[in-house]
């Protein structure tokens, strides 16, 4: 009985401990501050809507394109095949008449990894902290690749994401210059030219080539003052991965 006694009381006392533990860890996580709900932008857009415009753009601007560049595409296969008239042993040349008339392959739409678009905002604060300005907005430009084969997609659309600064009441495309070993904002205009203030004009080598222009600073010391701007550090985004081509 005895011994039957001290069992008794030491399972009693194990219970007791095991339930105050217990509820001093529910105590503890009812004190725990909850992380704050992230709430959806107000730009959001619903499923059907999203569906809705890439069938507006399929019907109305896909056409488009599609004719103006397969008749660029008949046109180089006409021209190479007048050329195999002349010159029936050129087979490399037929070949190039046949890919010169594909179709041509619009794209769609623009992608990049989720840890390079982290990389590139970070970057973007980075630069703009020690250039001491705040980004005001994220510009997404419509872009064309040239007629050249040394791009991966020559001739198809794309997108550039390039970040500006507002000054006044209006925001402006820059890029990060130097003046006086300190990083600084330089405007540029909505097309990404350079700034030209009145009675300014261009800065030109030797040679004719020009490799600078006049630009305001958006220096702290005198914001409107106009510095010659040699080299700087893009901040605009391009170089997507486009679809189609290549297909996935």
């Amino acid at each position: 009985m005895k011994n039957y006694g001290k069992k008794s009381v030491t399972l009693m006392l194990g219970l007791l401990i095991l339930i105050g533990s217990s509820g001093c860890n529910t105590k503890v996580d009812r004190e725990m501050p909850e992380a704050a709900s992230v709430k959806a932008p107000n730009q959001i857009i619903e499923i059907d809507e999203a569906k809705s415009f890439y069938d507006d753009y399929t019907l109305r601007r896909v056409p488009l394109i599609q004719k103006y560049e397969d008749s660029i595409n008949q046109e180089r296969a006409t021209g190479t095949n007048r050329q195999m008239q002349h010159n029936k042993d050129n087979e490399k040349a037929t070949d190039a008449g046949v890919a010169e008339g594909a179709k041509f392959d619009v794209a769609r739409y623009v992608y990049y990894d989720y840890a390079t678009l982290k990389q590139y905002m970070a970057y973007l604060e980075q630069e703009a902290k020690l250039a001491n300005v705040e980004i005001s907005t994220m510009r997404l430009y419509f872009s064309n690749y040239p007629d050249d084969s040394k791009y991966v997609h020559p001739r198809q659309n794309s997108i550039m994401l390039s970040p500006t600064v507002k000054r006044g009441d209006r925001d402006y495309l820059f890029y990060i210059g130097e003046l006086d070993g300190k990083a600084e904002a330089v405007l540029l205009n909505n097309d990404f030219g350079p700034m030209q203030p009145s009675g300014m004009g261009g800065a030109s080598t030797q040679d004719g080539k020009s490799h600078a222009s006049f630009v305001p600073s958006l220096g702290t010391t005198h914001p409107n003052a106009a510095v010659l701007i040699q080299e700087g550090k893009s901040l605009t985004l391009n170089r997507g991965n486009g679809v189609p081509p290549p297909y996935n």
